[in-house]
């Protein structure tokens, strides 16, 4: 899958960001549960888990389980995923 990241923009990018990223779900046995893990061309990749379905099944609603930076940049997020 692919996931899109749209960024308002700040002031000193005016044009804001749009950033388009490959995404791979899996089924984490163990957590039973769905793990999605989205992979960013800076070269960092965060792992998002399934907390939700909406009643209609049109969203998704993830919470960011990890990240993986060279940076070593941490943070929380969360990621909804709409049809």
């Amino acid at each position: 899958m692919r996931t899109r990241s749209e960024f308002k923009p700040p002031e000193k990018n005016p044009g804001g960001e749009i950033h388009e990223d490959p995404g791979v779900f899996s089924c984490a046995g163990a957590r039973e549960t769905f793990v999605l893990r989205s992979f960013y061309v800076e070269g960092s990749a965060n792992t998002y888990v399934l907390e939700e379905i909406s009643a209609d099944g049109g969203t998704l609603t993830c919470d960011r389980g990890g990240r993986e930076c060279p940076s070593g940049d941490q943070g929380q997020t969360g990621l909804h995923l709409g049809r």
